[in-house]
């Protein structure tokens, strides 16, 4: 099973037969009429949170939407202080954790350590392990679609450097949250990183991850 997000709704990419009920598409439609079809049709009907596209391979139909789309990769961190709390930001309305997209000929990992240290202000980060990455879908102001993938990396940082926000980004606080994550913020972060750091915060309250 594989996740993207459009807007608030959850498109699961599922071989799963028990995952065909309720919103549901078979993987042969959604290619007879097209990506930009079935984006538009969740745009002008109220499909609800979650909608499943079932076919043989996730993988076929994940690859399906990147040739279809205009596919960018961006790099982020899920990091935590000595407290092991999880570094947000607060940007454009909505909860987020620092990520973007590389410069030249960076690396993936450089890309994430770099965008944290930017839009944060703290450094002598460490990455000590990956997680999953996470798909979401917006529109572009003319015409089509992105298919945005953020490559996930848990960091650790132990230093004290106080948090500074990178307003110019949009960035209007980075704050240290504690676990297990207040709704109040989960309900407030993108559905995607909602997702994420449900993942995380579930494996970490079993064991940590580092």
């Amino acid at each position: 099973m594989i996740q993207l997000f459009y807007n608030d709704t959850e498109i699961i990419l599922s071989e799963s037969a028990s995952h065909q009920s309720g919103n549901s598409l078979s993987f042969s439609d959604l290619r007879k009429k097209g990506t930009d079809h079935f984006l538009k049709s969740l745009e002008e009907n109220s499909i609800g949170e979650r909608i499943v596209i079932h076919g043989k391979s996730a993988e076929k139909m994940l690859r399906y939407f990147s040739e279809n789309l205009i596919e960018i990769t961006a790099g982020g961190g899920l990091v935590q202080n000595s407290d092991n709390d999880i570094l947000f930001i607060f940007r454009n309305g909505k909860w987020d954790l620092p990520k973007g997209k590389p410069e030249g000929n960076e690396s993936i990992e450089a890309t994430a350590l770099r965008e944290v240290e930017e839009e944060c202000g703290i450094s002598e980060l460490e990455i000590v392990g990956n997680l999953p990455a996470t798909y979401h879908i917006y529109p572009l102001a003319t015409t089509g679609y992105v298919l945005k993938k953020s490559v996930w990396f848990h960091m650790r940082y132990y230093g004290n450097q106080p948090l500074i926000a990178q307003t110019d980004e949009g960035i209007t606080e980075a704050r240290w949250v504690k676990i297990p994550v207040a709704a109040d913020i989960l309900q407030k972060a993108f559905p995607s990183i909602k997702s994420l750091v449900e993942y995380f915060t579930g494996n970490y309250l079993r064991g940590p991850l580092s």
